[in-house]
């Protein structure tokens, strides 16, 4: 996948998606529903890791 964004449309795509992915990350792990947490980390990291090739001074960010 490519992405053209802004750097701002990145980092709020950025700490959205981070911020979401995480909680639905520990809330699928709590329930034991690993198929959720499967998707989420596949579909999210994807994402960041496109965003983070451009933008690597997001990682750093505290969310």
């Amino acid at each position: 996948m490519t992405f053209e964004f802004s750097r701002e449309e990145a980092l709020f795509i950025y700490l959205h998606l981070k911020k979401r992915a995480n909680k639905e990350i520990m809330l699928g792990t709590a329930v034991k529903d690993m198929k959720n947490v499967a998707f989420e980390k596949k579909m999210n990291y994807r994402i960041f890791e496109e965003i983070l090739s451009k933008y690597p001074e997001f990682e750093s960010l505290p969310i």
